[in-house]
């Protein structure tokens, strides 16, 4: 009898290692993935800067992209694998968002909550996060992702002061773009005052070099 508790036990201990195993292996994939994203949140606001410091496409009165070209990355573009791949990729932030640093809502607590979060007024972008057992994990999460500090992701930032655009004789917002650039920024001003107007967010459709799996 004693062999069958030998075999027993030794079942138990191959167990108990495949599931070591098997949890180390998905702590390497978590990391992964977030430290993809990190990177990829990084790489979107910094393609932002670069368009705002060549002046490339249509900037508005503050000098910034007044959105997100997926053209910009080619068949590449910036992923959030932390949440599910069924929602939009970047929700362009209106004038209720412009001074803030972060989203309102930094968790996609539905599929329409966009993987990123574009501040058109600041040239910021912040990747959201999904939710967690508990508020301290979406916190670590949110500030690892961003690389930021925010104590809560509840914590409610006070929006800084933006000055409004100087205007010109035909009412329209100033433009450090001339033409059709200086108009489409206009728009964007007039269209974001509208309060019954949603977010608008960007779609991307995944491609191969965009699968999930690191």
């Amino acid at each position: 009898m004693r062999w069958i508790r030998d075999i027993a036990l030794l079942l138990l201990l191959i167990g108990l290692g495949a599931g070591v195993v098997w949890w180390q292996q998905e702590k390497r994939e978590e990391q992964a993935k977030l430290d993809k994203t990190t990177a990829d949140t990084q790489r979107l606001e910094r393609e932002v800067r670069f368009h705002a410091a060549t002046k490339t496409g249509v900037l508005n009165a503050r000098g910034w992209p007044v959105t997100v070209d997926p053209a910009w990355f080619e068949l590449d573009p910036p992923q959030n694998l932390v949440v599910s791949e069924d929602r939009p990729w970047v929700e362009i932030a209106g004038e209720d968002e412009a001074g803030l640093l972060h989203p309102l809502v930094r968790m996609t607590l539905d599929e329409h909550k966009a993987a990123f979060w574009y501040n058109p007024y600041q040239g910021v972008v912040r990747a959201r996060v999904p939710i967690s057992m508990t508020d301290d994990q979406a916190t670590a999460m949110y500030n690892a992702v961003n690389r930021v500090s925010i104590s809560s992701i509840q914590w409610r930032e006070l929006a800084m002061d933006i000055p409004k655009p100087k205007q010109n004789k035909d009412g329209a917002g100033g433009s450090i773009k001339d033409g059709a650039a200086g108009a489409m920024a206009a728009e964007m001003d007039e269209s974001s005052k509208k309060p019954e107007r949603e977010p608008p967010v960007l779609n991307v459709r995944r491609t191969p070099r965009m699968a999930r799996t690191p």
